[in-house]
């Protein structure tokens, strides 16, 4: 008798997303006080797929970074101090080519610390990022490994058994499972073990018939290069015969596991703007599950989400009414924004009222002009001249346009002036006696246009600049011991005439006396003879 098949339970296993690896931090928003990073993940190993969970928690997190502002000290001889202009450089000494600060000294990049994770870690330090890979600290910062950590494949639940292929004569029957309770993904593992189970069935022997159908042809290819296919045979009935049942039987065949590559679905509108005026953020997404990767298929190429910026204007428009032609700005545009900008300006975002391009704030801040109608600013002597006004400085003659001295470019002769000491330099105090300190400083503050302007006792020249040195003895002072010395000996005491007795010379152990543990002198500091009588002379008397 022929069997009926049909396939059941083809609808695919839930799958629940699971994020992936945090990204690095982002750069510190600040160079001090008051900035943030960020970080973000996406929830891609495994993406949520047929109805599975989505990933829990924030796709994104932020910390505050940024030390305290401070001045940077002058610890180099070869910075250079600059007056207060349009130069992005602040005024001070900075540390020299190929070096940077820390702890208010100037060290070699690689002898940074970094911070990982809200802590300070040394320099070459190598900590876990993730499962699978690691960050190193280099040059002040953490560097880490992004690679994808492998997602290894996972069994769905096996189907239920089908029907038996025959009904005597030991059938077969089968069921199947998936390997996609996750997909193998990043060089995961793919699953263990067979995708189809087969089991004995129906094993009684069929009762013999001497006439009737002809014995079942082999089966045919299955018609499936991959998943579940059909396989059939077929038997004939004898011409004249009665037969009954079906000549052709079919079944259910598996041809090993389909690879699915990822393909993104369409994206989804895009969210409301965040802020109801000034700038906002706005984003979309979308999914991949035209079709969803599967049986070690690639992943979707791409970001999931997209975000862009919203402006729904200014929230503080009505604040610019009484300035001419201004508009509110949250940050502010470049430099120059007034006439008093256009002499120096040091850029900061600062939220107020500003002119559009091409125009600038009058001195009084009441209407937007074009710099032709600015007047200059004579930074030495803090004076405002008018446009068009004519000016000396040094050797040179300046004209006030837009705002700047617009002057003739002739060199004149600067005095040089020295700079401030430099620290002191302690690495000969190390271990010895007598040692001394030095600090030095250099002819560049002006710096001099030529060597008749050098700076007056200069003790040497480095990179074109006039150095001076200065030493003195060494914090604690540290005197080398000083051995004791005689004295020249003093003149013999002398003798009375006439009389037996001795008389005598000294020194003293002040040539130098000993100091600082120094050895006292040896031997005596006295020194007698007897004295000699003239007995012809004392015998006649």
């Amino acid at each position: 008798m022929g069997e009926e098949r049909e396939d059941c339970n083809t609808h695919r296993c839930p799958v629940d997303g699971q994020w992936g690896a945090w990204s690095p931090w982002s750069s510190c928003s600040q160079t001090c006080s008051g900035g943030s990073r960020i970080q973000h993940r996406v929830c891609d190993s495994p993406a949520s797929a047929y109805g599975g969970e989505t990933c829990p928690g924030p796709a994104s997190q932020t910390m505050e970074c940024g030390e305290p502002c401070q001045n940077i000290p002058m610890t180099t001889m070869n910075s250079k101090c600059h007056k207060a202009s349009s130069s992005p450089f602040q005024a001070g000494c900075h540390c020299a080519d190929g070096k940077v600060l820390q702890d208010g000294e100037c060290v070699d990049p690689p002898l940074c610390r970094c911070t990982y994770q809200t802590q300070e870690v040394p320099p070459g330090a190598v900590l876990p990022y993730n499962e699978c890979n690691n960050c190193t600290c280099v040059n002040g910062n953490m560097e880490c490994d992004t690679a994808p950590c492998p997602v290894d494949c996972g069994w769905c639940p096996w189907s239920i058994w089908g029907e038996c292929s025959k009904t005597c004569g030991a059938g077969v029957r089968s069921r199947y499972r998936s390997g996609d309770n996750p997909p193998p993904q990043n060089g995961g593992k793919m699953c263990e073990g067979p995708a189809t189970d087969i089991d004995p069935c129906n094993t009684q022997p069929c009762e013999v018939s001497l006439v009737g159908w002809s014995d079942w042809t082999n089966w045919t290819s299955c018609t499936a290069t991959c998943g579940n296919g059909l396989q059939y045979r077929y038997r004939e009935c004898p011409e004249g015969e009665t037969c009954d049942g079906d000549a052709m039987e079919e079944t259910v065949c598996y041809a090993g596991i389909c690879v699915y590559h990822g393909n993104w679905g369409a994206w989804s509108t895009w969210t409301t703007c965040s802020a109801s005026c000034g700038t906002g953020f706005t984003a979309r997404q979308r999914e991949c599950n035209n079709p969803a990767p599967s049986n070690g298929g690639k992943f979707c190429e791409g970001s999931a989400t997209e975000g862009v910026q919203c402006n729904m204007g200014s929230c503080n428009a009505h604040l610019c009414e009484n300035i001419t032609g201004s508009v509110y700005d949250d940050c502010g545009p470049a430099c120059p924004r007034s006439c008093e900008d256009m002499s120096a300006c040091v850029w900061s975002c600062q939220p107020g009222c500003y002119c559009p391009s091409g125009l600038v704030l009058n001195e009084n801040r009441t209407a937007c002009v074009d710099a032709s109608a600015c007047s200059c600013l004579d930074l030495e002597t803090d004076t405002r001249h008018p446009p068009d006004s004519v000016i000396t400085k040094d050797c040179n003659q300046c004209v006030c346009k837009n705002g700047q001295f617009s002057c003739t470019g002739e060199q004149c002769e600067v005095p040089g002036g020295w700079c401030y000491w430099g620290a002191w330099s302690k690495a000969s105090c190390q271990g010895s006696c007598d040692s001394l300190q030095t600090r030095q400083r250099v002819c560049a503050c002006p710096a001099p246009i030529s060597q008749e302007g050098m700076c007056a006792d200069v003790h040497s020249l480095e990179e074109g600049y006039g150095v001076q040195q200065e030493k003195a003895p060494c914090e604690p002072y540290n005197p080398c011991p000083v051995d004791g010395n005689w004295t020249e000996w003093s003149g013999w005491s002398g003798c009375e005439q006439c009389m037996a007795g001795s008389e005598f010379r000294t020194r003293s152990c002040a040539n130098p006396p000993p100091q600082h543990g120094g050895e006292e002198c040896t031997g005596n500091h006295t020194m007698s003879r007897p004295c000699q009588v003239d007995t012809e002379l004392c015998g006649r008397e």
